[in-house]
Order: structure tokens, then C-alpha cells, then sequence
């Protein structure tokens, strides 16, 4: 297989390399590529475990239970919340 690299990434695997922490470039793809596996394979079983809890929100938005709020509502809880911690420390 033949891949054409640009060359931002050609630097830096270059500098992986030249740094020591991988011997070859080719290591360094090999690298990359099971990290973004795995991620993918991550990715992949976490949306699997929210399924059921999405449902579940499903369900209950249906039957008219939710709660509606705003960006701005977040924002100020969040605020809330942080003005508390910070006040207990």
C-alpha cells in the first residue's frame, strides 16, 4: 500500500522519530492507527450503553416528563454551583 502524507504530518512524524520515541515512521502510523481503532471500538460501546438510558429519556419526554430549560438556565446553575463550592472551601 502506497499513502501520500501531507506534509505537516510528514514533519511530524519525522519528529517523533527524531525524538526517539518511535524507531521508525512506520511505527508511528502503526501507532496512530491502533489509537484511532480503539477509539473507534470506544466510541462504539459507549453509544451502545447510553441506547438504553436514551430510551429511557425517550419514554419519559413522551409522557410529558421533562423539564424544559434554556442555555442560560445551565449557565446560572452552573454559576450557582460554583459560587457554592468555592464558598465551602
Amino acid at each position: 500500500m502506497n499513502v501520500s502524507i501531507h506534509p505537516d504530518l510528514q514533519q511530524f512524524i519525522d519528529d517523533q522519530v527524531r525524538a526517539g520515541r518511535y524507531a521508525t515512521p512506520e511505527e508511528v502510523i502503526h501507532s496512530a492507527l491502533a489509537h484511532l481503532a480503539s477509539q473507534s471500538v470506544s466510541a462504539a460501546d459507549e453509544l451502545e450503553e447510553l441506547k438504553p438510558e436514551i430510551e429511557v429519556g425517550v419514554e419519559q419526554a413522551d409522557r410529558g416528563e421533562f423539564v424544559e430549560f434554556s442555555a442560560e438556565d445551565v449557565i446560572r446553575e452552573g454559576r450557582e454551583l460554583l459560587n457554592r463550592k468555592q464558598k465551602a472551601v
